[in-house]
């Protein structure tokens, strides 16, 4: 009976501190933050926001810029996002800005401020000052305010390269050509010779009657008096704009060697727009029916060294015979114009007309480069997943696969770091925290993609009930480049051999050669009484004392 007696209370004691203990991980609070489900590209821009001084608006400081870098730009039809390429250096003038506020103006010749050459309007009227014409001589040579004059037309908010990013205002001017400078001033030269041909007929000729005739014909210029002024009506009467054309479609890095470009051609009767005539060349200057931006190539072409179109019985003919850049790897490119092999400055464009003469004041020459974007291979890499029964191990999956999109032939996934373990009842999340993407000559290639992650979950479930005790949403939940690697992961960490799994194909190769990767006992369980359990230990381990003395005392007898 005493044997029994003993063999109870041990089972007992047994079952106290089975029922205190509970499952070890139980006592865990679930993370929230990893219950959020997210989703991020790797290199994914920021949005970013320019502060003033709220107070007063005074004292910020500005960076001007000519449209066009030179003069007889147009200002924008409508406001946007326009290449750097299309304007000046900046010409930087500290505390002047006096507005929290964009503005937009416009102006003529006619409203002209003190300085004699800057119109005066709305954005001029948040200034305190504007440059002068030393200043926009230092960007646009050219610039003469006795035949030109500036209207600054846009104030807005910008970042700014160095060495001025600490800029935060932009203000967009273009120089037009004065209207007075196209009058011709020589209608008088003419009448001065009329002058001294009015006295011949008073001299004394009685013997020769033909001579009073002849004044007559000096006289004769007189109807055609206006041809002096012949140069008035050749103002700008065609406008001839040549411009590299801007990428609309979304280029995709594939490894391949790109040619972008292709350069479109207009021409408008500035008196009358509706009659107008677009006209579209590919990157080498063959003509094409419609806008186009890309080719496969030939790396031994060379571009056209000249482009005709007429437009109203006129031929024009520029120095330019193409427009292209070729690109292998992703990044925002600047297209170039062509005359053969050699590149042209837009400020070099030179265009003649039928007669091979080079045009004059009657043609209104514009050209501007472009630029061309290819964007980074998008792919989709994905965590493992893993529910089974606990069986009282640590729980990981270290396989990655790419569920979306595809790696450049040769490329391949490698360093794979994960980070999430599971152990006891309960679900965690099993994430991707770093990788490599290299070439086949082991160049890192990462930076050519851009990349999603996807978690994995890991879920232990009860043999006995089927259930698990976690809370933690798990379903597929995406980390961002910021996630916390293996290496500090704290006194919870421990090491595991991975092995990634080779079910990706020639398209996604990975890596398999095992790597000793971070991994983490994902935090589980529910609210548990944890003084109660204590409690109930104490009472086991006395329950045990207790009974170590009864069975001493029975040896003893």
């Amino acid at each position: 009976m005493k044997k029994l007696s003993r063999r109870a209370i041990v089972a007992l004691t047994a079952f106290l501190l089975l029922a205190a203990l509970g499952n070890r991980s139980n006592c865990l609070k679930v993370r929230a933050s990893e219950n959020e489900e997210t989703s991020k590209v790797i290199n994914e821009a920021n949005n970013t926001v320019y502060e003033i001084n709220e107070t007063n608006g005074d004292g910020s400081d500005v960076c001007f810029y000519i449209r066009g870098k030179g003069i007889g730009a147009e200002i924008p039809a409508e406001p946007g996002n326009y290449p750097s390429t299309d304007y000046s250096d900046p010409i930087r003038i500290n505390g002047i800005a006096r507005s929290t506020d964009p503005v937009v103006g416009s102006g003529s010749e006619e409203n002209l401020g003190e300085d004699g050459f800057t119109a005066s309007n709305e954005v001029t009227s948040v200034l305190d000052a504007v440059p002068t014409a030393d200043e926009i001589r230092t960007v646009v040579s050219e610039f003469d305010p006795e035949k030109h004059f500036v209207i600054w037309y846009v104030y807005k908010f910008a970042s700014t390269k160095a060495p001025n990013q600490d800029v935060k205002i932009h203000v967009d001017g273009v120089i037009k050509i004065r209207e007075a400078d196209t009058e011709p001033k020589e209608p008088e030269d003419p009448e001065e010779p009329e002058d001294p041909e009015e006295p011949d007929p008073e001299d004394p000729a009685p013997s020769d009657p033909e001579k009073p005739e002849n004044p007559e014909k000096p006289e004769e210029p007189t109807p055609d008096a206006p041809k002096p002024e012949d140069p008035e009506p050749k103002e700008p009467e065609i406008l001839f704009s040549i411009e590299t054309m801007t990428q609309d479609s979304d280029f995709q890095y594939d490894g391949k060697e790109l040619v972008l470009g292709g350069y479109v051609i207009t021409l408008q009767n500035l008196k009358n727009p509706e009659e107008k005539l677009v006209s579209y060349f590919g990157p080498y200057g063959d003509p094409l029916t419609e806008k186009a931006a890309v080719t496969g190539g030939d790396s031994g072409q060379v571009a056209k060294t000249s482009t005709s179109v007429t437009f109203l019985g006129t031929t024009y003919t520029v120095n330019v015979g193409g427009a292209y850049v070729k690109v292998k790897t992703p990044g925002s490119y600047e297209i170039p114009f062509y005359s053969g092999a050699d590149i042209v400055d837009p400020k070099d464009i030179v265009v003649t007309d039928s007669t091979g003469n080079k045009v004059g004041s009657e043609v209104k020459l514009q050209g501007n480069n472009s630029n061309a974007k290819v964007n980074q291979r998008k792919i989709t890499i994905k965590a493992g997943s893993t529910v089974k029964n606990d069986d009282g191990s640590t729980l990981t999956n270290n396989e990655v696969t790419i569920s979306k999109g595809s790696l450049i032939k040769g490329h391949k996934l490698t360093d794979v770091v994960f980070n999430g373990s599971q152990t006891g009842v309960g679900s965690s999340v099993n994430e991707i925290t770093s990788y490599r993407i290299v070439d086949e000559n082991g160049k890192d290639v990462t930076a050519y993609y851009a990349v999603t992650k996807i978690n994995g979950k890991l879920v232990l479930v009860n043999p006995n009930t089927g259930e698990n005790s976690g809370t933690t949403d798990l379903s597929g939940s995406s980390n961002t480049e910021n996630a916390q690697t293996g290496k500090n992961l704290g006194k919870n960490s421990v090491n595991t051999v991975t092995n990634i799994s080779p079910k990706l194909g020639a398209a996604n190769e990975v890596d398999y050669t095992p790597q000793v990767l971070g991994a983490r006992r994902s935090p589980t369980g529910d609210k548990t009484d944890v003084l109660g359990r204590i409690n109930l230990i104490l009472i086991a381990a006395s329950v045990l004392a207790w009974a170590a003395e009864v069975r001493r005392k029975t040896a003893e007898k």
